[in-house]
């Protein structure tokens, strides 16, 4: 499965193609992986070196609205791709996630699971990873609660002040990431990888 899938992806990113991503289109030499139902590809901007997506080939939001063979090729291609990430890179363990919904901090309203190669010691703290997910966008925390504040007020558990954080997704004109060159050398290694 995983052979053929990147064999897919090397010709789909030598023909000059496209995939979108929720609203974005990228380009397909940033794949690594492509079957009929599924697409895994590098991380405009990964929180840890290795950062890659697993997503449905067609653009879906929510997790519930999979079908049956899509999440289960979803996960099967996560899977395969965390072993043969691991050994190359040779991580220690892996963070996999999915963020359903933009109140679960979805910064793309198409389905993707985050695999993320660790190391112990890579982050000083070993949530922090849940708290980088947050700041897709590149701002810090406190930076983004700030501009993203909508009605302040409110009383949180334990008193203080409840923050509502509305979703930031730049225009792709705004995005200042990797570059292609970078993302396409990252996703030709991956393709090596799983031959």
């Amino acid at each position: 499965m995983m052979r053929a899938g990147a064999l897919k992806a090397k010709t789909l990113a030598d023909s000059g193609s496209s995939f979108k991503f929720g609203r974005f289109s990228c380009k397909a030499t940033q794949l690594f992986f492509s079957s009929p139902l599924c697409i895994g590809f590098v991380n405009l901007r990964p929180i840890l070196p290795g950062h890659v997506l697993i997503s449905p080939t067609r653009v879906v939001s929510r997790v519930a609205d999979l079908t049956d063979e899509e999440l289960c090729e979803l996960w099967r291609a996560a899977r395969h791709t965390a072993v043969a990430m691991e050994r190359h890179l040779g991580a220690e363990g892996l963070n996999m996630a999915i963020q359903d919904g933009e109140a679960a901090g979805q910064s793309v309203p198409h389905v993707h699971v985050h695999l993320i190669p660790r190391k112990g010691g890579d982050l000083a703290r070993n949530d922090e990873i849940y708290e980088r997910m947050e700041d897709f966008d590149g701002r810090p925390r406190e930076e983004a609660s700030n501009k993203d504040t909508a009605g302040g007020g409110g009383e949180a558990p334990g008193g203080g002040s409840a923050k509502k954080m509305k979703l930031h997704v730049p225009p792709d004109s705004e995005r200042v990431d990797r570059s292609e060159a970078d993302m396409e050398r990252e996703a030709g290694e991956m393709r090596d990888i799983l031959l």
